[in-house]
């Protein structure tokens, strides 16, 4: 997920400079209208799910119809960290204790059940940190100093965190200001690309060899054992993907990978939902299930594209090429005499 942040990031900063410099606003709701109907759609159809099989997206399959015991209150924050994806990421320090109370995870004892199960798309949480990513994508864009400063920040603090003993898996992994950095090392690759383009073009074999040469290390570090790989292998994964992406994003210009572009989205929210109705519902061979997983989320995920997002597309690009019109200063008309 690392490198999924740092390649958002650079993807951000390129956008943001060449669609949306100085109209923020615009930023804001075309961001939302690539993420938000698709969510909805997703969490929609797994609630059909739900009503069906009674199971999550979760490979414990959590059963919903537990909830019938819970409270009101307790009922309604749950299905809200549904309706509203922002703060999804809190729902993995929090858990649903067995008298039906959400608690931390420090409070809640065993047999307690993590309230993330209950998210009918469990995997949107990263969702809500590239939103919140997005609110600050502006105001970085306009000080390098301050993007650099705030990057090195939250990498010095992600670390001491690490070393410190807290849980990766939930404040290094879902703690936005541990996080940032991931997002603004990608934007900052994207303004030395663009500072050094010339010299990266000149040299972009080179440059691509020597990359290269990096993939065994970088296979190493991701299969290092657990605290190492935490420590130095992600970081080591995310400075050689994001190192490569001004080559990437130089030669992504045709339709088709354009295309698989905008498909990785829809891809991402529907796997979970495809591989729990597989895997649950058809009782398939194992190799074959994951043959059938794939085909329905490629299907799936080109229908979303084709009806939903292609359609909305249309109208992000209008909002982005639109113009803001001055308005003309009235003509002063001076009484003859």
């Amino acid at each position: 997920m690392e490198i999924f942040f740092a390649i958002s990031g650079y993807y951000m900063a390129m956008v943001y400079e060449k669609k949306y410099n100085g109209r923020p606003f615009v930023f804001y709701t075309n961001r939302l209208i690539r993420l938000l109907p698709t969510y909805y759609l997703v969490i929609a159809i797994q609630f059909i799910i739900i009503l069906t099989t009674g199971y999550g997206t979760d490979t414990n399959f959590v059963n919903w119809q537990d909830l019938k015991d819970t409270s009101e209150p307790t009922f309604w924050a749950l299905a809200g960290m549904n309706i509203m994806p922002i703060g999804q990421e809190w729902a993995s320090f929090l858990s649903l204790t067995s008298s039906g109370v959400i608690e931390s995870n420090g409070i809640a004892g065993s047999g307690a059940t993590p309230t993330w199960q209950f998210l009918l798309a469990p995997q949107s949480w990263s969702i809500s940190i590239e939103i919140l990513f997005y609110l600050f994508v502006p105001a970085l864009t306009k000080s390098r100093s301050i993007l650099i400063s705030v990057a090195l920040l939250s990498f010095c603090a992600h670390k001491i965190s690490i070393h410190s003993g807290v849980d990766y898996n939930s404040w290094g992994r879902r703690f936005f200001p541990l996080l940032i950095h991931f997002f603004l090392g990608g934007m900052v690759v994207f303004h030395l690309g663009q500072k050094y383009q010339d010299w990266i073009a000149r040299r972009s074999m080179l440059f691509a060899m020597i990359l290269l040469a990096f993939v065994p290390l970088f296979t190493i570090a991701l299969r290092t054992p657990n605290d190492f790989a935490i420590l130095y292998g992600y970081p080591i994964a995310t400075i050689y993907t994001t190192a490569i992406l001004p080559i990437i994003f130089k030669k992504l210009s045709s339709d088709f990978e354009s295309y698989l572009g905008q498909l990785s989205y829809p891809i991402y929210m529907t796997h979970a939902m495809v591989l729990a109705f597989v895997s649950k519902s058809l009782n398939l061979p194992h190799g074959f299930g994951f043959i059938v997983t794939v085909a329905i989320t490629l299907l799936l995920s080109h229908i979303i594209y084709k009806f939903i997002e292609k359609p909305l597309d249309r109208i992000r690009q209008v909002n982005a090429t639109s113009k803001i019109i001055p308005k003309k200063e009235p003509t002063n008309i001076r009484a003859s005499t």
